[in-house]
């Protein structure tokens, strides 16, 4: 997003279970409430083909 000034930085944990990948995403300072705000959290599950093609392959690995 256009934001001026922004400065997070989201984090990413996947689980494989099966064919299926769950994916929590997160970041504390994705709003500009205060320091003291909640982590912003979210979930997100694919198919392994979905995760590879819109996640692996963007880093090469």
């Amino acid at each position: 997003p256009n934001i001026p000034r922004s400065n997070f930085h989201a984090k990413w944990y996947a689980g494989i279970i099966g064919n299926t990948v769950e994916i929590i995403i997160s970041s504390h300072n994705l709003t500009k409430i205060s320091k003291l705000q909640p982590e912003t959290v979210g979930l997100l599950i694919l198919d392994n083909i979905d995760y590879e093609k819109k996640f692996l392959s963007k880093l090469k690995i």
